[in-house]
């Protein structure tokens, strides 16, 4: 009789152990979930998509490589360099994305950029003073830029040539030709190269992205969702065991308050 009425006790005991240890182990990936879930509800508030990550080892964690397409055209006081799409004139990112880099040159304080179908006109501190989109009242793909006779010169399906006014264009001669002092692709420093690659693989790997794989284990690759998953399947045993145990400990009361007391 005994040792039939422990049974019961014994497996209940039994299961509230593994109810609170359970819980336990669950705690730390559970409050994970709560914190990230949070922070995604509020991502357009908190900008997270729009801010960057720069930390080396997580940009070497998700496997963000340095560029591989990379050139740098030179002046006597800067560099102008194109890392994949993204110009830089020094350290200085410029706003847009472009595809391919003609060359630069330096005229009266102004650094003439040649980029895709456009010149951009810089200032030494690095701010844009202007765009010009056409060239010669169309749009033309430029291949080289230069100067000769204090005058700039481009390379489209001819040889043009303008002053720093940019208003007019003539077609440059034979000597000209002869005589044009090409801008020429240069090495980039180490110095330079390094910031420039770091400073591209921090534009990136958003904050938006790290919370949205914590919150979905994927930032572990595989076994990081398997992880969640498992952490789910805890959280719905817990509460199917904690909703056990509950009904035990009410059936228990309500047995001990009908219970009828023993007459001596």
């Amino acid at each position: 009789m005994t040792r039939h009425k422990k049974k019961p006790f014994i497996k209940l005991r039994s299961l509230y152990l593994w109810h609170r240890y359970a819980g336990i182990s669950a705690a730390i990936l559970v409050l994970l979930l709560a914190i990230t879930g949070l922070f995604l509800n509020h991502t357009a508030d908190l900008k997270m998509d729009r801010s960057f990550i720069s930390s080396e080892w997580l940009l070497d964690w998700y496997e963000i490589e340095s560029p591989q397409r990379t050139i740098n055209y030179a002046t006597a006081n800067h560099n102008v360099t194109l890392i994949e799409d993204t110009l830089y004139l020094d350290k200085k990112a410029v706003r847009g994305h472009f595809e391919f880099l003609a060359g630069v040159i330096e005229l009266q304080d102004i650094i003439v950029i040649a980029v895709d179908t456009q010149l951009l006109l810089m200032s030494a501190d690095g701010e844009l003073i202007e765009r010009i989109n056409d060239i010669d009242g169309r749009r033309v793909l430029i291949g080289a830029i230069g100067t000769v006779s204090k005058q700039i010169v481009i390379q489209t399906d001819d040889f043009l040539l303008t002053d720093l006014d940019f208003s007019t264009w003539q077609t440059a001669s034979k000597k000209d030709i002869l005589n044009i002092a090409w801008s020429y692709p240069t090495r980039l420093p180490n110095k330079l190269r390094r910031y420039l690659e770091h400073d591209y693989r921090s534009n990136i790997l958003t904050l938006e992205r790290i919370m949205l794989d914590l919150h979905s284990g994927r930032i572990l690759g595989k076994n990081g969702i398997y992880l969640m998953d498992a952490a789910a399947i805890i959280l719905i045993l817990l509460a199917l065991s904690g909703s056990f145990i509950w009904l035990q400990q009410v059936r228990k009361r309500r047995e001990h308050k009908h219970k009828k007391p023993l007459l001596r």
